[in-house]
């Protein structure tokens, strides 16, 4: 029994350091760019280090939400895997999606004015946005 364990533990430890390897390598290259006709909960487009960038293919010419998520990518590349996801969902779960830090900046990165780094939910719902137009944005 005590066989079992250890050669589970030894291989999550290599699944570990597999993708560890892999996510460091991956911080030195720009994104892969995956297009699609539909992404989940009605997402726009999505960063997913170190996988890359989600766009939906009707946005694929929109270069403001371009620069949104290659914003993340960089913050990415500035705080390796871990501390990407860790400080993306610690600021979504105490500030929301409208108040994250992380989110503020690939707001300013992609040129959007005050009033929508600030809100832009509304902006986006109410067509302020330069990024996209979506009544229907994260309901």
């Amino acid at each position: 029994m005590a066989e079992k364990s250890h050669s589970a533990f030894w291989a999550v430890v290599g699944v570990v350091g597999v993708v560890a390897l892999w996510s460091y390598k991956q911080r030195k290259c720009p994104p892969a760019l995956f297009v699609s006709d539909s992404l989940p909960f009605g997402f726009n487009a999505i960063t997913l280090p170190p996988i890359g960038v989600f766009v939906k293919k009707k946005h694929l010419g929109n270069k403001r939400l371009m620069i949104h998520e290659l914003a993340h990518w960089q913050q990415y590349q500035r705080m390796g895997l871990i501390g990407f996801y860790y400080k993306y969902f610690s600021e979504l779960a105490v500030d929301g999606y409208d108040g994250s830090g992380m989110e503020r900046e690939a707001r300013r990165a992609a040129g959007e004015c005050d009033g929508c780094v600030d809100s832009y939910t509304d902006c986006v719902r109410n067509g302020f946005a330069c990024t996209v137009n979506d009544p229907n944005f994260r309901r």
